[in-house]
């Protein structure tokens, strides 16, 4: 009975003496320095002024001398591929044509009587009625009128690209950024009738100092689009 109360009071001791311990103190936060790492350019900002031009350029011009009787686009114009630039005289080149077709005619002309003088001493040779010199004389004239045919047909391809020459037409879309030669005037062939900006890509031309670009020892790059030029 004495124990039973000595422990009790040992243990009202200790939980007495617990409630007076002091707590561990917390840890105070420490101040730390931060950096943000940018990317930026290098050196000092240089500011250029420039063109934006097309990549492709193309001088229309006629490949025949003559006239030119029309053309009807300006500078500024948007092209199609096929559409008309200018016209010669062309009546040069129609009397050309018509002189050769008309050759051509009058040697087919004679083709067919030569075929047809071959085919008759064909058929007399086989039964004796004709020599065989004349026999050959037929065919040597239908293959010479035959060449002379094969000779007219191409006068008469000739004369058609000729007569087509006489039309200037763009070889691709785009834009007219000069002309060369106004209606009347009689151009040559080659002169410039007008200056094509094709479609497609562009080109950022801008006038930098060699020393900028490059420098000894140290080169240094440049990239350039339609939207400028970066170092």
């Amino acid at each position: 009975m004495f124990d039973s109360r000595i422990l009790a009071a040992a243990l009202i001791i200790v939980t007495l003496t617990g409630c007076h311990e002091k707590a561990p103190p917390t840890a105070q936060a420490r101040p730390v320095r931060t950096v943000t790492v940018e990317r930026g350019a290098e050196g000092e900002t240089v500011s250029l002024t420039g063109q934006v031009q097309a990549k492709d350029h193309v001088s229309l011009a006629f490949r025949l001398d003559g006239r030119m009787i029309e053309r009807p686009v300006h500078v500024g114009d948007v092209l199609t591929a096929g559409q008309v630039v200018a016209r010669l005289d062309p009546q040069i080149q129609q009397s050309t044509l018509r002189s050769a077709q008309g050759n051509l005619a009058d040697a087919e002309a004679r083709l067919t009587e030569a075929r047809l003088t071959f085919e008759r001493h064909e058929k007399l040779l086989k039964t004796g009625a004709t020599s065989r010199d004349r026999y050959d004389a037929a065919e040597q004239a239908m293959r010479s009128a035959q060449a002379q045919v094969d000779s007219a047909q191409a006068q008469v391809r000739i004369a058609e690209e000729q007569l087509g020459y006489t039309t200037l037409s763009a070889d691709a879309p785009g834009q007219v950024t000069a002309v060369g030669a106004e209606p009347g005037e009689v151009v040559r062939a080659g002169q410039m009738i007008a200056e094509l900006a094709r479609q497609g890509g562009r080109d950022a031309v801008f006038d930098a100092p060699e020393g900028l670009i490059k420098t000894e020892g140290n080169p240094r790059l440049c990239r350039g689009d339609s939207s400028g030029l970066t170092f």
